[in-house]
Protein backbone atom coordinates (compact mmCIF):
# COMPACT_ATOMS: atom_id res chain seq x y z
CA UNK A 1 0.00 0.00 0.00
CA UNK A 2 2.92 2.69 0.59
CA UNK A 3 4.47 1.70 -2.51
CA UNK A 4 1.31 2.38 -4.44
CA UNK A 5 1.24 5.62 -2.36
CA UNK A 6 4.46 6.94 -3.11
CA UNK A 7 4.17 5.67 -6.69
CA UNK A 8 0.91 7.88 -7.10
CA UNK A 9 2.96 11.03 -5.75
CA UNK A 10 5.68 10.10 -7.98
CA UNK A 11 3.56 10.37 -11.03
CA UNK A 12 1.49 13.03 -9.75
CA UNK A 13 4.59 15.36 -8.67
CA UNK A 14 6.32 14.25 -12.68
CA UNK A 15 2.99 15.43 -14.50
CA UNK A 16 2.93 18.74 -12.69
CA UNK A 17 5.69 19.79 -11.53
CA UNK A 18 6.92 21.17 -14.80
CA UNK A 19 3.54 23.15 -15.38
CA UNK A 20 4.27 24.76 -12.08
CA UNK A 21 7.83 25.90 -12.89
CA UNK A 22 6.37 27.32 -15.80
CA UNK A 23 4.03 29.44 -13.70
CA UNK A 24 7.38 30.91 -11.87
CA UNK A 25 7.14 28.53 -8.58
CA UNK A 26 8.13 26.16 -6.70
CA UNK A 27 6.64 22.79 -5.85
CA UNK A 28 7.85 22.56 -2.24
CA UNK A 29 5.82 19.41 -1.38
CA UNK A 30 2.92 17.25 -2.10
CA UNK A 31 0.96 15.60 0.18
CA UNK A 32 -1.86 13.08 -0.46
CA UNK A 33 -4.01 12.02 2.62
CA UNK A 34 -6.87 9.23 2.50
CA UNK A 35 -9.23 8.43 5.31
CA UNK A 36 -12.82 7.95 5.94
CA UNK A 37 -14.35 8.29 2.36
CA UNK A 38 -11.95 11.48 1.40
CA UNK A 39 -9.49 12.11 -0.58
CA UNK A 40 -7.07 15.10 -0.71
CA UNK A 41 -4.29 16.22 -2.84
CA UNK A 42 -2.47 19.00 -1.92
CA UNK A 43 0.24 21.14 -3.41
CA UNK A 44 2.21 23.50 -1.52
CA UNK A 45 3.96 25.76 -3.52
CA UNK A 46 6.37 28.96 -3.19
CA UNK A 47 8.39 31.62 -5.04
CA UNK A 48 10.80 33.78 -3.49
CA UNK A 49 8.34 36.89 -3.03
CA UNK A 50 5.91 34.54 -1.48
CA UNK A 51 2.53 33.22 -2.59
CA UNK A 52 -1.12 35.21 -2.96
CA UNK A 53 -4.33 33.99 -3.06
CA UNK A 54 -4.12 34.40 -6.99
CA UNK A 55 -0.81 32.66 -7.33
CA UNK A 56 -3.10 29.39 -5.59
CA UNK A 57 -6.16 29.89 -7.34
CA UNK A 58 -3.90 30.14 -10.62
CA UNK A 59 -2.03 26.76 -10.31
CA UNK A 60 -5.24 25.37 -8.67
CA UNK A 61 -6.43 25.41 -12.32
CA UNK A 62 -3.15 24.54 -13.99
CA UNK A 63 -2.68 21.82 -12.00
CA UNK A 64 -6.31 20.68 -12.29
CA UNK A 65 -6.34 21.08 -15.83
CA UNK A 66 -3.42 18.57 -15.74
CA UNK A 67 -4.85 16.11 -13.91
CA UNK A 68 -8.09 16.06 -15.67
CA UNK A 69 -6.33 15.05 -19.00
CA UNK A 70 -3.81 12.72 -17.24
CA UNK A 71 -6.47 11.36 -14.60
CA UNK A 72 -3.55 9.48 -12.08
CA UNK A 73 -5.76 8.80 -9.27
CA UNK A 74 -8.73 6.81 -10.38
CA UNK A 75 -10.93 8.17 -7.61
CA UNK A 76 -12.57 11.26 -6.20
CA UNK A 77 -10.63 13.70 -4.29
CA UNK A 78 -10.21 17.44 -3.33
CA UNK A 79 -7.27 19.37 -5.13
CA UNK A 80 -6.04 22.00 -2.56
CA UNK A 81 -3.19 24.72 -3.43
CA UNK A 82 -1.77 26.28 -1.01
CA UNK A 83 1.56 28.08 0.63
CA UNK A 84 3.62 26.18 2.81
CA UNK A 85 3.41 28.81 5.47
CA UNK A 86 5.89 29.55 7.54
CA UNK A 87 5.89 26.79 10.16
CA UNK A 88 5.88 24.33 7.03
CA UNK A 89 8.37 20.80 7.43
CA UNK A 90 11.69 21.63 6.25
CA UNK A 91 12.66 18.48 4.63
CA UNK A 92 15.06 19.63 1.44
CA UNK A 93 18.78 21.48 1.35
CA UNK A 94 16.63 23.94 -0.80
CA UNK A 95 14.19 24.06 2.28
CA UNK A 96 16.81 24.92 4.75
CA UNK A 97 18.34 27.57 2.26
CA UNK A 98 15.44 29.46 1.96
CA UNK A 99 16.08 29.85 5.65
CA UNK A 100 20.17 30.49 6.26
CA UNK A 101 20.23 32.95 9.55
CA UNK A 102 16.66 32.08 10.48
CA UNK A 103 16.26 29.85 14.14
CA UNK A 104 15.16 26.80 13.45
CA UNK A 105 14.10 23.59 15.64
CA UNK A 106 15.45 19.89 14.54
CA UNK A 107 14.40 16.73 15.84
CA UNK A 108 16.90 13.85 15.10
CA UNK A 109 16.47 10.39 14.71
CA UNK A 110 19.41 9.34 16.99
CA UNK A 111 21.33 11.86 18.94
CA UNK A 112 23.91 14.28 17.57
CA UNK A 113 25.88 15.59 20.14
CA UNK A 114 24.34 13.69 22.98
CA UNK A 115 20.88 15.08 21.74
CA UNK A 116 18.15 14.27 19.32
CA UNK A 117 16.61 18.13 19.92
CA UNK A 118 18.91 21.02 18.11
CA UNK A 119 17.56 24.42 18.51
CA UNK A 120 19.68 26.97 16.11
CA UNK A 121 20.26 29.55 13.07
CA UNK A 122 20.81 27.60 9.64
CA UNK A 123 24.54 28.87 8.68
CA UNK A 124 24.24 26.88 5.33
CA UNK A 125 24.23 23.48 4.07
CA UNK A 126 26.75 21.58 2.28
CA UNK A 127 26.32 18.14 0.56
CA UNK A 128 24.34 16.10 3.24
CA UNK A 129 24.37 18.08 5.84
CA UNK A 130 22.48 21.07 7.61
CA UNK A 131 25.18 23.76 9.77
CA UNK A 132 23.28 25.11 12.95
CA UNK A 133 24.61 27.74 15.18
CA UNK A 134 23.26 26.19 18.32
CA UNK A 135 24.59 28.34 21.53
CA UNK A 136 27.22 29.56 19.30
CA UNK A 137 28.89 26.91 18.15
CA UNK A 138 28.31 25.63 14.82
CA UNK A 139 26.65 21.74 14.65
CA UNK A 140 26.43 20.08 11.42
CA UNK A 141 23.53 17.44 11.18
CA UNK A 142 22.79 14.90 8.24
CA UNK A 143 20.05 15.09 6.28
CA UNK A 144 19.39 11.10 6.61
CA UNK A 145 19.30 11.59 10.74
CA UNK A 146 16.48 14.36 10.32
CA UNK A 147 13.03 13.20 11.56
CA UNK A 148 11.48 17.08 11.83
CA UNK A 149 13.12 20.03 10.96
CA UNK A 150 10.36 23.63 11.20
CA UNK A 151 11.30 27.39 11.65
CA UNK A 152 10.92 28.63 14.99
CA UNK A 153 8.48 31.37 15.42
CA UNK A 154 10.58 34.41 17.42
CA UNK A 155 9.02 37.51 19.44
CA UNK A 156 10.67 40.51 19.53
Amino acid sequence: MAEAHEALLVRVRGLTEPVIADAGMELVDLEYVSGGGAAILRFLIDKPSGVTLDDCVRINKRVADVLDIEDPIPHRYTLEVCSPGMDRPLKTGRDFERVVGKLVKIITAVPVENTTVHTGRVEGCEPGLVILAVNGQPRSIPFDLISRARREVEWR
